[in-house]
């Protein structure tokens, strides 16, 4: 396995990479009787993986769909869908290269319309990230979008 062997089943995994050859690998992760989403960075410069970080925030439910993004610079978006117990969410966490740190996990969506899934994440070469999700309003399933960074 590309990081070591992780505990728990590990589902649904989602690969990006850049010019540069830096890469990042989100995927679900069980862990404490539900999934959450892990990844792990490929630096190109020293040939090596990261330990895998959990993302998704600890106390919500289950967390599934992640998707990832990577900028030229390698500043990283992942997005995930995640139950709080009424609805599904979408979130997201990003990665600054430059500090080398993983920010907090902050809600895409902010109306409590009803579930939310398959968020996509892309990131341009500044390191802007932009999320498409669908989401069910009672009604229909519309398709939102955020500038998320």
């Amino acid at each position: 396995l590309f990081a070591g062997k992780v505990a728990g089943d590990a589902m649904r995994p989602t690969l990006a990479l850049n010019d540069a050859g830096d890469a990042v690998v989100a995927w679900m992760q069980w862990s404490d009787g539900k999934f959450g989403i892990s990844s792990a960075r490929f630096v190109s410069a020293t040939q090596t993986w990261a330990p895998p970080e959990s993302l998704a925030v600890q106390d919500n439910g289950t967390a599934w769909d992640p998707h990832a993004g990577i900028s030229s610079q390698g500043d990283i978006t992942v997005g995930w869908r995640q139950r709080d117990g009424t609805h599904d969410s979408a979130w997201a966490r990003r990665y600054n290269a430059t500090s080398e740190a993983w920010g907090d996990a902050t809600p895409l969506e902010t109306e409590d319309l009803g579930d939310a899934e398959s968020p996509f994440i892309a990131v341009d070469d500044q390191g802007r990230a932009f999320a498409v999700w669908t989401q069910f309003d009672g009604t229909r399933t519309s398709l939102y979008a955020n500038v998320y960074r």
